[in-house]
């Protein structure tokens, strides 16, 4: 797999850290043969603050990507955008009810939120660092309040 095959999360390889205990780790996966489509990816797990885990998907010829996340209670988030593959920044979005990019929750009462919107942006620093900005809106089931969550981080590879 050359470093382009990944696209803009060829960088991310690795083990990541901040200071705060925050820890990402991203292996690459096997390529997805389909037809003469090629999809090639990274799963990866967060742990320390929050825990995460999901895959990012790029498909070099038609520069798609994809980030696939599942949060407990069944709520999976399929964000994505058009992405060349070299840019060292890229912006992913999904947004409850999209035929695209979309939020789903299955059907829990343990789930007391709704997500409506979510954005995440990351960006490979001239340092080597990694940056990510990550912006969830959402409300209660009980309320029609939007409510908003925001977490920014930067992270060195270990």
């Amino acid at each position: 797999m050359s470093k382009y095959t990944l696209g803009p999360v060829a960088f991310l390889e690795g083990t990541w850290e901040s200071t705060d205990g925050e820890k990402i780790t991203y292996n690459k996966t096997e390529p997805i043969e389909n037809n003469n489509q090629w999809i090639y990816g990274l799963e990866y797990q967060v742990s320390g603050t929050y825990d995460e885990m999901g895959h990012y998907y790029y498909e070099p010829a038609t520069r798609k990507m994809t980030k696939n996340i599942t949060l407990l209670n069944s709520i999976y988030i399929l964000a994505g955008a058009t992405v060349k593959p070299t840019q060292r920044e890229f912006a992913l979005e999904a947004w409850k009810g999209a035929s695209l990019f979309e939020i789903d929750i299955q059907p829990n009462d343990e789930n007391e939120f709704i997500i409506l919107n979510y954005r995440f942006y990351c960006k490979h620093n001239e340092d080597g660092t990694l940056s990510y900005t990550q912006d969830i809106e959402y409300k209660r089931k009980d309320n029609s309040e939007i409510l908003y969550q925001k977490k920014e981080n930067t992270l060195k590879k270990c």
